[in-house]
């Protein structure tokens, strides 16, 4: 039974610092997004986001601020409700 021991025990423990990682990461690539998309030259959120700041676009500014913190919140509480489902210690508290 290691291969038991190790999708029982380890594995959901192990997921944790990673499903950390991955959520918190969003908000970075999001931000890395505007960057890449205006180097390449490539049409995205990132390069609407750049034109609407340069263009003083209030509208399109909030909408994306509001999408792209909708995201992030999401997947930290996604990350929260599976956290809560892999570690035990969080579970009995």
């Amino acid at each position: 039974p290691p291969l038991r021991a190790f999708g029982g025990h380890l594995l959901p423990v192990g997921l944790l610092p990673v499903l950390d990682i991955i959520a918190l990461q969003t908000a970075f690539l999001i931000g890395g997004a505007v960057v890449t998309e205006t180097l390449f030259a490539r049409q995205g959120v990132g390069r609407v986001l750049l034109d609407a700041v340069l263009n003083k676009d209030l509208p399109v500014i909030q909408a994306a601020v509001i999408v792209t913190a909708g995201a992030v919140v999401g997947l930290n509480a996604l990350a929260d409700v599976l956290r809560t489902l892999l570690d035990p210690r969080v579970r009995q508290s």
